[in-house]
């Protein structure tokens, strides 16, 4: 059983994908649809050192991450999304646009995965280039952003091994790629 002393040092949030994997009509996979199989998942991220053994299928080489977490069902090829930043746009962004600007001193930084507003109007872009205070993104954006909709960084991660390190469901230590 977890302990208050580990759960305090679990200061993000994640939401776990799975992954649903159909057949075509020949029977072979179809690439791969990932549904929310939870959210809130308490987790704390830090760069992978060197992995010197190899893994399943020698797939250790591309880890980037290890993620601590709660005890939950998390399972090798699940996605991990966590968002850990938000801010808000300082002027309108009208449909067509790739450009974003921002108030705030820190903006998003290049090759950044951003969700643009809220709603049926959320989309999400790639951040291209900044260039004090404005970011350009990819693709242009498909809807009107009014000045103070928000703005959130998305991580996305797929998950490569999971390891119950403690026994008896202390915590999860989850070897993970960034995507």
């Amino acid at each position: 059983m977890a302990d208050d002393t580990f759960l305090a040092l679990l200061t993000g949030s994640a939401e776990v994908l799975r992954p649903e994997v159909a057949l075509s009509s020949d029977g072979a996979p179809m690439t791969p649809t990932y549904e929310r199989a939870m959210t809130g998942l308490r987790v704390r991220m830090a760069p992978a050192g060197t992995l010197s053994d190899d893994g399943l299928l020698g797939r250790r080489e591309s880890v980037t991450h290890v993620v601590y977490a709660e005890p939950a069902d998390v399972r090798a090829s699940d996605r991990l999304v966590l968002r850990p930043e938000t801010w808000t746009l300082a002027a309108d962004a009208p449909a067509g646009s790739d450009l974003l600007s921002f108030g705030a001193l820190e903006a998003p930084v290049e090759g950044q995965c951003l969700e643009v507003g809220s709603g049926d109007t959320m989309e999400t872009v790639t951040v291209r280039e900044v260039e004090d205070g404005t970011v350009y993104v990819t693709p242009a954006l498909t809807c009107d952003h009014l000045e103070g909709d928000p703005v959130v960084a998305v991580d996305r991660y797929e998950v490569i091994e999971v390891e119950d390190v403690a026994g008896a469901g202390h915590h999860l230590r989850l070897l993970a790629r960034e995507l």
